[in-house]
Order: C-alpha cells, then structure tokens, then sequence
C-alpha cells in the first residue's frame, strides 16, 4: 500500500472495523487487492502494484454488509459501497454465499475517523 493509505485512511477503517466487532458482536472481514486499468506498476518487473485495496464486512447478527474500497495512490480516496458494487468493480465476490439482497445493500458502515492518540 502506499504510505498515506496505510498509515492515514486505512488504518481508521481497520479501527472502525475493530470498534464495529466489538459492538455488534461476529463479523466476517475479507481485505483484498484490486489490479485494474491497462498501466499497471511493477516493483521489480514482477510484483504487481494493487489499484485499489478493499475491505468488506458482512456481520450476521444484524445483516449488515458493506465495502471500503480504497485508491492506492499518494493521495488515496476511499467509498463505502455495497458488496455487490465490490464484485462489480473488481470481478471478486467476497461473500459467495450472501443472497443478492443483503450484497446490494449497504449496511451500517462506521465512518472511519483517526484514532485519539495521532
């Protein structure tokens, strides 16, 4: 990930997802990468660079489901979406299993906000 998405947007998704779990009880977390566009970066001429990484969460107790999607550039932007614009977006469907309905809706997501101490 690039720097500022790692230690800015992401980490305050990774701490909402925290404080959501311990609120609402039992998630399911899938985290990913997205390779999209026909200029894609390499390090090395071998490893491919991700677009875009995401975050989905489905929490059985309330039938929740949602998506952060994130750009992995110096200036990241990061969307809530549904689980079923996440498949769209990027060809991976993190919950196979989740009816159509509950992936197109959009679940409570919290809005990630930095911790106290930064």
């Amino acid at each position: 990930q690039a720097a500022k998405l790692n230690r800015g947007a992401w980490v305050r998704i990774e701490s909402a997802v925290r404080t959501l779990v311990k609120r609402r009880g039992e998630a399911y977390v899938v985290t990913g990468p997205a390779f999209q566009g026909a200029n894609l970066q390499q390090i090395g001429g071998r490893v491919l660079v991700p677009t875009s990484t995401w975050k989905a969460i489905y929490v059985p107790a309330t039938g929740d489901a949602g998506a952060w999607s994130c750009t992995n550039t110096a200036t990241p932007e990061c969307t809530v979406l549904s689980v079923a614009a996440l498949a769209a977006q990027t060809g991976i469907d993190p919950f196979s299993g989740l009816s159509q309905s509950v992936k197109a809706m959009l679940g409570r997501l919290p809005v990630p906000r930095l911790p106290r101490n930064r």
